[in-house]
This record gives C-alpha cells, structure tokens and sequence, in this order.
C-alpha cells in the first residue's frame, strides 16, 4: 500500500540506518534480515504476539529481574512522607509494608507495624512521596534507545528557543571531528520559538562542509543545511517522492525543510554507519534512565521498525537475558 512508503519512521525501519548494527552484527547475534512488506510484518507480528504471550505464562525474559533474595526475606515499612495509593479512595495511608515485590499492609504506622512484625526495617521518606510504578503506553523503546544514543537531544526540556538550539549545534561544530555528522533529534518549533527557522539559511551559517540535520519531533519533518543535502546527492531539481516533500520557498528554491521519511531518508542513508551503542546495551541504558524517572512499564508500538521483523524482538530477549532489564517492555 502506498502510505507505507511514508508512514512513521519509527514503525518503518526508516532509521535503522543511524546505528552501528548491521546485517553482518545481525548475523553474528544469530538473527535474520529479511525484505518484509505489510504481509509479512504483520504476519510476523502475529508470531511474536504468541510467544510473547507464551513467555509471560512462564518466565518472561522483557520484564525486570526478580527481587534480590536478601531484600525479598526483609520486609520494609515506609512512612514519613506522601503515600498515594491510587485506590478508589484515593487514600493516603501513614505507612506500607513491602516484602520483595508485594506490598503487605497499609494504614497507619502502628496498625502497619502490627502486620509487619517486629523485624520490618522503617525507611523514613523525610516528605517525599511514593506512588505507584508509571506506565506510558506508547514508547518507541528499542528504536528510541537507539536514537538516544546516536542523535542529540535538543527537546523542549533542555532548549526553550530556537537560537538556544543553533548556540548548542555551533558549541558541537567547535568539538567534533570536521569529518563528523552532527544529527539532533525532538526539534518542537511550535514551542520553541525562532525568528530564522532552521535550514539552509541558518544551519549553513554554522558549517558550509559539515553535513547537520534536525529530526522535528513528530519524526515526519526534518531540517538539513547544504552540506547534508551534498552528502546525500540531492540536486537543485530533486523531485518530491511520493508522500513527501522538498520544501522550497517562494523563488523555487530548496530551503531544507524535508517533511516525510522519503525525503530525510536519503539524508541520513549517507550518514556513515558506525553511530551508536549494540541494540540491546542501549535498551538497558535507557531503561535505567526510565527507571529513574519512576516508569516502571514501556512498551515497544513499532516491533519490526530496525531489523525488520523478528530481529526486533530478538534484541529485547538480549536485554532481557542479562537480568538487568528495570522495566516490564
């Protein structure tokens, strides 16, 4: 069909080309590569829902480690701080009692001693607040893992303008390598506000021989200075690819505005390989960082969008194997 020549890059392989995990990588691990239109992606899918289902009825390999054996035989009690159960009540209790992964009581602190018994450890929150593991419903894990590590972040968390943005890009140009690419992810225009939008006319004022390109946060518009464009070998005349454009300004000139993978694709297709952790480490690091932020559940929407089809799943059952996966995927 022909929206899948265009559709999310996360779901499409379109970014498999960033990272340092080829098909001879993919050999070595023991997985298989192969051509896949719709029919076979979503016949694959199908396969792996059955043994993911099948793996969870026994030992599931993409979900965090068992408790350790010397903090399941204790038991914690919790208090001094915000307990927000999250029942239908609504109900925040004095203290909670956890032994490994189950929680034993909750109430007031003397009610939840009583349950806990005498050898119950007592953490003092000192005023912060515990609430129940998150789950975002729709995460990108193993393509977003990887993008974390090959492209830089420039989000609206870390630059609020537009020039804070072309400051960070310069401060990169200043330390790389000249032969380096210099490729940044999360752009948000619309939150981020500029008076010169990016492209030729201000990513060319900070290298004319470096390629730089800017992945707009949608992942369906990317921004690219000359340098890129000649990397690439898109010419003055390049036509728009089904589904996507070159965007040009009112002269008819390239402004280096891409907006859809078919365009971007052949941008970052001339990025040397060579970009990136292993797959399954970058999983795991990623992992650590949502753990931190209190994630305790992510999920993977785009199963098939690096190795195209089963090698996907392959990579997760790598991370799950090492015992140190923090999440349930």
């Amino acid at each position: 069909m022909a929206h899948e020549e265009y559709g999310c890059p996360c779901c499409q392989a379109g970014l498999g080309n960033l990272f340092a995990y080829d098909a001879a990588d993919a050999t070595a691990a023991e997985i298989r590569i192969l051509p896949i239109g719709r029919r076979r992606f979503m016949a694959g899918a199908s396969a792996l829902a059955g043994t993911a289902v099948t793996t969870a009825c026994g030992s599931s390999l993409l979900s965090a480690p068992p408790v350790a054996p010397e903090l399941e035989a204790r038991t914690r009690i919790y208090a001094g701080g915000t307990i927000m159960t999250v029942d239908p009540g609504f109900s925040r209790p004095e203290a909670m009692a956890v032994k490994g992964n189950r929680i034993l009581a909750t109430g007031s602190l003397e009610d939840v001693q009583a349950a806990a018994g005498e050898d119950a450890d007592i953490i003092d929150l000192k005023g912060r607040t515990v609430l129940p593991g998150l789950i975002d419903p729709h995460t990108h894990i193993l393509i977003g893992a990887l993008m974390d590590q090959a492209m830089d972040y420039v989000g609206i968390t870390r630059f609020s303008t537009t020039d804070e943005i072309l400051d960070y890009i310069r401060h990169l140009d200043s330390e790389r390598p000249e032969n380096e690419w210099i490729v940044c992810r999360n752009y948000y225009p619309m939150l981020q506000a500029f008076e010169e939008p990016l492209g030729f006319s201000s990513l060319d004022k900070i290298s004319g021989i470096r390629p730089i390109m800017v992945l707009n946060a949608s992942g369906h518009i990317a921004y690219a200075n000359q340098a890129a464009f000649m990397a690439a070998g898109i010419p003055d005349d390049v036509a728009n690819p089904s589904g996507g454009e070159f965007v040009r300004d009112t002269n008819g000139n390239l402004t280096g505005e891409m907006r859809n993978q078919t365009t971007y694709s052949k941008v970052l297709g001339a990025r040397p390989s060579g970009v990136g952790s292993a797959p399954a480490d970058a999983v795991l690091k990623t992992c650590e960082r949502f753990a931190s932020l209190g994630l305790t559940t992510v999920s993977e929407l785009g199963l098939g969008g690096l190795l195209r089809g089963a090698g996907d799943w392959e990579v997760l059952k790598q991370a799950g194997a090492t015992g140190r996966l923090s999440q349930r995927i």
